[in-house]
């Protein structure tokens, strides 16, 4: 556990870097290998702390990100027959995507007031 909790602080500090696109990207990545390594919860765990955490972290790319991994989670579940638990994940896809989608919009509104 303590090569987790390193590994996890080298990529926090590394979210206040300069690079801030590529290390989100770099971090995605990472996320999603954690997915494919069946860390369902961790992976998704980091996803949303970047989003949270980092302060340039390109946040629609994070949310795409969670809501594909979110899909998988749902299509494994419906795929063995835990209708439930498929459905809980579908409604996380649908929360990520209109928070996604309300953050566009309001970008949209303060385009609009600064015309104004």
């Amino acid at each position: 556990m303590q090569v987790q909790d390193a590994m996890e602080a080298f990529d926090f500090a590394f979210m206040f870097t300069n690079e801030y696109s590529k290390t989100t990207h770099l971090l995605l990545i990472k996320a999603i290998a954690y997915f494919n390594a069946n860390q369902h919860e961790h992976a998704i765990m980091r996803i949303q702390k970047l989003a949270t955490v980092c302060p340039k972290a390109d946040i629609p790319v994070c949310h795409i990100v969670e809501a594909y991994l979110c899909v998988q989670l749902g299509i494994n579940a419906f795929d063995g027959a835990y209708g439930n638990e498929a459905a809980d994940h579908f409604t996380a896809v649908i929360d990520t995507i209109a928070f996604t989608s309300q953050s566009a919009i309001h970008s949209k509104y303060e385009d609009f007031v600064v015309v104004c």
